[in-house]
């Protein structure tokens, strides 16, 4: 397992940084939208096993938000699109309610959820990119955050005395988040040295580990997802890994808290946001 965790982040990330340096918009948006649509299906299974349609429309919902900050990337989109969902949601929950019986509300509230867990935090991308030097900011989130989740891994494993939530993950411990935190740190002082200079480096260093934290936020959530549907993980697409929810649960999370982070310290002048 440890190994194929490693094969599979050695070939992976390659890969994903190569088509966000040099790939731009036109290869980068498929990849997040394919991404994301992978990762709602993979919710849709957890939350609705026995429900094929309900999974399918999960997706569709999950993806609108996203697919309309695509489009437009301003965040004034988000409103209209999950409004859109909401009611849409609600019709076809109340058309089906015969089928749902007692769960229907239970089960309109989770596919309500999905559209916002997945779709509202995934079309932050897309603004984090519109920002001045766009790409070097993703950059930025994405190694911080992977530097957490492998700082978080590895210190658990090593160190791990105090369980962080033993009724969600029995492999989460104090020690390991603090790991997280650490690396995060450790990421975000090695970026600003290479993609930064002009900035700043402790206002670097406290948006990335305030975003490493809402990471570690979002990776509680997943586990509380699986856990609620009896799962060790969200699907078997990435060897070593799970699913692609596991593998970007801590970004979904991240994004908006860097993204709100990153606009307000530009309105108060916090940043230089040099293009490139």
């Amino acid at each position: 397992m440890h190994r194929q965790r490693l094969l599979t982040a050695f070939v992976a990330s390659p890969v994903l940084f190569a088509v966000i340096w040099w790939g731009g918009p036109p290869v980068f948006w498929p990849v997040v939208v394919l991404s994301t649509g992978i990762a709602c299906l993979e919710f849709g299974r957890l939350a609705f096993p026995d429900a094929p349609a309900a999974r399918w429309a999960g997706v569709a919902a999950g993806l609108a938000p996203l697919t309309a900050a695509v489009v437009r990337p301003d965040p004034a989109v988000l409103a209209p699109a999950l409004a859109a969902v909401l009611v849409l949601s609600a019709l076809g929950f109340v058309a089906t309610y015969a089928r749902w019986q007692g769960r229907a509300f239970h089960a309109w509230a989770v596919f309500t959820l999905l559209a916002t867990y997945l779709g509202f935090c995934a079309a932050h991308t897309c603004f984090l990119w519109e920002l001045p030097g766009g790409k070097r900011w993703i950059v930025l989130l994405l190694v911080g955050v992977f530097a957490g989740d492998a700082g978080a891994y590895y210190v658990g494993r090593s160190l791990g005395r105090h369980k962080l939530a033993p009724a969600l993950s029995k492999g989460k411990t104090v020690e390991g988040a603090f790991g997280g935190l650490s690396a995060n740190a450790a990421a975000a002082f090695l970026l600003w040295y290479l993609l930064f200079p002009g900035e700043d480096p402790w206002m670097i260093i406290l948006t990335m580990v305030a975003a490493g934290a809402a990471g570690q936020v979002g990776d509680l959530v997943a586990s509380m997802a699986k856990r609620a549907a009896g799962a060790k993980d969200s699907g078997k697409l990435l060897p070593g890994h799970g699913g692609m929810l596991d593998r970007i649960d801590a970004v979904l999370f991240a994004l908006p808290a860097f993204y709100w982070l990153l606009a307000w310290m530009q309105a108060a002048g916090a940043f230089r946001f040099a293009p490139g």
